[in-house]
Order: structure tokens, then sequence, then C-alpha cells
């Protein structure tokens, strides 16, 4: 049985977090980005606001700019033409220019510096599912 995306999270070792963010934060970056949440990122975001654990660290809300969900997204829109719309960055890896991507709907997929993507995990919690 798969579980939760809170689920997961919780059982990370050394899990350092920012301070969970309101709906009304959450409904005004999908706002400013044109889409909306899968509704696994939004609960991650909505408790946490952004979480690191051992070398991994994925964007949110409540934090610094460089792993701000917002201006990462947006940042990445700039310098990647091919980065469709309905998508928005949840992890860069800073490994060749790979980033990781969710669609709003939900999969997760790693996108090179060229703008090749491929399907990498049916939903959030099944990508940190990868990482553990």
């Amino acid at each position: 049985m798969m579980k939760t995306v809170i689920e997961q999270i919780e059982q990370q070792f050394r899990l350092f977090h920012a301070a969970g963010c309101s709906v009304e934060q959450v409904m005004e970056a999908e706002k400013q980005l044109g889409l909306w949440f899968a509704d696994e990122y939004r609960n991650y975001v909505l408790k946490y606001g952004a979480i690191s654990f051992g070398s991994q660290e994925f964007t949110g809300l409540n934090v610094e700019p460089y792993i701000n969900v917002i201006d990462v997204t947006l940042q990445e829109r700039g310098l990647r033409d091919k980065l469709p719309p309905d998508y928005y960055v949840v992890q860069q890896l800073g490994i060749e220019g790979l980033v990781i991507l969710q669609h709003q709907c939900g999969a997760v997929y790693q996108m090179d510096e060229s703008g090749n993507s491929s399907r990498i995990a049916d939903s959030f919690s099944g990508y940190l599912e990868t990482l553990l």
C-alpha cells in the first residue's frame, strides 16, 4: 500500500521544514503561476511550506526565493521555452540543468536543459518513494 505524501515526509531522518501556509497563500501562488497544484503538493505546502532532508530540497511556500515554487517556476519558464504552463518545479537538482516538474494533475517529470522530459512517477508521493 502506498503511503501518503505526508506519511512519507514524516518518516524522513533529519527533516527540516518551513512553516505551513494558508489556503489563501496556495490560491495566490496558483493564481500567479496560472495553474493549480496537484492535491498532494497542495497538502504538502499547507502542512510544511517546504522541506529538505539529506541532500534533497524541494520547492514550496513560506521560503526564500531560491526554493519558492513561484520564483523557481517562473525562472525556469524564462530559461526553458519547452516548459509547459501547466507544470511547476518541485525540485532543481543542480546536476546538468535537471529539474523535477509536476503536472497540475499529479504526474512527475524530469526535464533536462534541452527541454527533453520523461515521466518518472505518477505522483509526488511516488517520486518521494524513489528517493528513499
